[in-house]
């Protein structure tokens, strides 16, 4: 058995260093070429010859036996089975990654997997290529349909040196089973057809090389969804039913104004007595009062007010006479050293009163005909209404169930994949040029300096994001940003603290010479955060 060297704790290697490892051949062939072979020097026939010759023979030897050794074979699987924390796709804030929803197939059957949104996966039968073709595999999908939730999960979005990707749907798919990376059939392999957020006009496709970090273009079909037309048809249904609903309730609300325009008839426009209250005959000049002239059995009510002394009629007036003040009237009552004004109106007796009562049982019946109609019609209103909002909040109901099960309105994305890793709709647009003078991080009150390591730039009117620090390929020496766009600053300290900076479009941008953040609380989750700054929702 061969003596190998083992290292405990090593730490993982990163991309480049994978990248290097497995393009040995490449360096050797270089340093080869940069110098002349060493047995044409001129020192190599001299006296150490023979030794030189025996050091070059056990290099070579020891070089072959290295490249015959089995667990050098395994360079390869770095490529599909990354290290967890590879630097191509790094979580920038520890404990807010994007999990993945894990589903179990037979690899002996034609399996489909239907995301929430619509992502159709097709997995065809010997497509996987695990070690036990009796056990299941596990597949693991995440979708990243907002600037969040690709955030949150570390994915690069950056295009070569200087452009950021717009993203219009992207994807990320493993495969695993007993914790083994399972490989995929390059003759059978798996077909997705990934619900897109935007319209794909002037996108391309990509997908990630994840050991070069770089995006490469990726075959793909866009299918636009054709029941977009049927969808608007769809709706026209319950557009109609919320217009009936809408003139049904302009109905109730003229009903109830018509009710409350009815008047209910009283006993006092009828000249029709209070059996409680005093009356008295009054002999008054019917020319100056021509509207009760018509009556002959009239008498005057006293109408009750405060202060008053029903024992008036004790004591001796000199003088009683009608007086009219508009539609009320009054009595007034005269002594050498008193006077009296009480309020009356003229009310009937004997034939008259019996014929006015008849008038106000009509007057009341017909009253309360009309209130009972006008009842009637709005009862009949109310149950169309309700009617209609049942049918409404059944049509809206199946045409959600409808919408939510068939692709959206910007259509899909048809490939196919061979490999696992992240698949992308995306359009490139260029990094915002750096600020000439590099501003202060600062944060609020406070005139302390933020020590950010990395900071991205959220554009929300360009639906973009800028990194710069650690990881990205622009120092923070090259910050920059679009002065007339909506922007979240986000930055990340060195000992983990975030801060947030929110530049609105209408401020001016061209002046600032320091950018201030405001702290993240303890216990703040910087989803909700970033989810509410942006009006975004993150897809989990």
């Amino acid at each position: 058995m061969t003596n190998r060297k083992m290292n405990l704790d090593r730490p993982n290697l990163n991309s480049e260093q994978i990248s290097a490892r497995q393009n040995f051949d490449q360096v050797l062939s270089k340093h080869l070429l940069s110098k002349p072979p060493v047995w044409k020097s001129p020192w190599f026939w001299g006296p150490t010859g023979l030794a030189s010759i025996g050091i070059a023979l056990f290099f070579s030897v020891n070089y072959l036996n290295s490249q015959n050794e089995t667990h050098d074979k395994t360079n390869t699987l770095a490529i599909k089975d990354l290290p967890k924390d590879t630097e191509c796709i790094h979580p920038p804030i520890e404990g807010e990654d994007v999990p993945f929803q894990t589903f179990e197939v037979n690899p002996n059957k034609n399996e489909e997997i239907i995301l929430p949104s619509g992502t159709k996966i097709e997995i065809p039968k010997e497509s996987l290529l695990p070690e036990n073709r009796n056990e299941s595999v596990e597949i693991e999908v995440r979708e990243f349909p907002d600037k969040v939730s690709a955030f949150l999960a570390g994915i690069p979005m950056d295009y070569q040196k200087e452009d950021a990707f717009i993203s219009a749907g992207m994807i990320e798919i493993r495969g695993k089973q007993n914790d083994q990376v399972v490989e995929i059939n390059s003759e059978e392999p798996i077909k997705i057809d990934m619900r897109l957020t935007k319209n794909p006009a002037g996108f391309d496709f990509w997908s990630l090389n994840e050991t070069t970090k770089d995006w490469t273009k990726h075959p793909v079909k866009y299918e636009l969804n054709h029941q977009k037309e049927e969808s608007k048809l769809s709706l026209n249904k319950p557009t109609e039913i919320k217009k009936q609903i809408a003139n049904i309730d302009k109905q109730i609300i003229a009903l109830d104004q018509s009710k409350s325009e009815v008047q209910k008839p009283s006993a006092e426009s009828f000249k029709i007595p209070n059996e409680s209250h005093q009356k008295f005959d009054l002999d008054f000049n019917k020319k100056t009062y021509p509207e009760l002239a018509k009556f002959e059995n009239l008498v005057f009510e006293i109408l009750p007010t405060s202060g008053y002394d029903k024992n008036f009629t004790k004591k001796t007036w000199s003088d009683v006479k009608l007086e009219k003040n508009k539609d009320a009237y009054e009595m007034i009552f005269t002594a050498t050293s008193e006077k009296l004004r009480l309020p009356v109106r003229p009310v009937l007796q004997g034939k008259e009163l019996t014929e006015a009562q008849k008038e106000f049982d009509l007057a009341i019946a017909s009253f309360n005909e009309t209130i009972a109609e006008i009842e009637r019609n709005k009862s009949v209103l109310q149950k169309q209404k309700e009617a209609y909002q049942k049918a409404l909040m059944g049509d809206l109901a199946a045409l959600n169930e409808k919408l939510v099960s068939s692709p959206s309105d910007n259509g899909t994305a048809s490939f196919q994949v061979n490999q696992w890793g992240v698949y992308n709709c995306d359009k490139p647009s260029k990094y915002p040029a750096a600020m000439k003078n590099e501003p202060f991080f600062v944060w609020e009150n406070s005139s302390t300096s933020a020590d950010f390591s990395q900071i991205f730039v959220f554009n929300l009117d360009k639906d973009l994001r800028f990194n710069y620090g650690e990881r990205a390929i622009h120092p923070i020496s090259n910050f920059g940003f679009h002065a007339n766009d909506d922007l979240v600053i986000f930055g990340v300290e060195r000992g983990g603290d975030f801060g947030i900076c929110e530049l609105k479009s209408g401020k001016s941008k061209s002046i600032i010479s320091k950018i201030i953040f405001k702290k993240g609380e303890s216990g703040e989750s910087v989803r909700d955060l970033l989810n509410k700054l942006m009006n975004e929702t993150v897809s989990v």
